[in-house]
């Protein structure tokens, strides 16, 4: 089973290299699939846009800031986020890295 990764800097291939070295490859590899990125990274934001409108159309704009139904929807804001980005570390960006460490060295 494939290990998860809660950051970028956490990749065996990363680990014990310098930060400035580390933030440097995936600063490059990001270059690499800058394209599908930022349409993902755009399309995600769409999907928690939409949700948390569905989530809160039926609450008032002056609802008062203890209504569970507000943070009910920010905390699944939340979460669609922070599975997208674990999707991305641990899927597309890590094979960019491993992809940029391999033409560097060969």
């Amino acid at each position: 089973m494939p290990a998860m990764y809660f950051s970028a800097h956490q990749y065996p291939s990363l680990k014990h290299r310098p930060k400035a070295e580390r933030y440097a490859i995936i600063r490059a590899a990001l270059k690499d699939i800058r394209k599908g990125y930022t349409k993902r990274f755009f399309v995600a934001l769409v999907a928690t846009v939409v949700v948390l409108v569905r989530l809160t159309r039926h609450v008032a704009l002056d609802a008062l800031p203890t209504d569970w139904r507000l943070w009910t929807a920010l905390a699944v804001g939340f979460v669609l986020l922070y599975g997208w980005a674990l999707f991305e570390i641990n899927g597309p960006v890590r094979r960019a890295v491993e992809k940029h460490l391999a033409a560097q060295n060969g």
